[in-house]
């Protein structure tokens, strides 16, 4: 189960991270 949660938070952050640099317009 803690692979899973780690996996799955890696997959928010990158498109949390992702939404951010496409705002910002990079």
């Amino acid at each position: 189960m803690s692979t899973e949660r780690v996996l799955t938070g890696e997959s928010v952050s990158t498109n949390v991270w992702r939404k951010a640099q496409q705002s910002t317009g990079a």
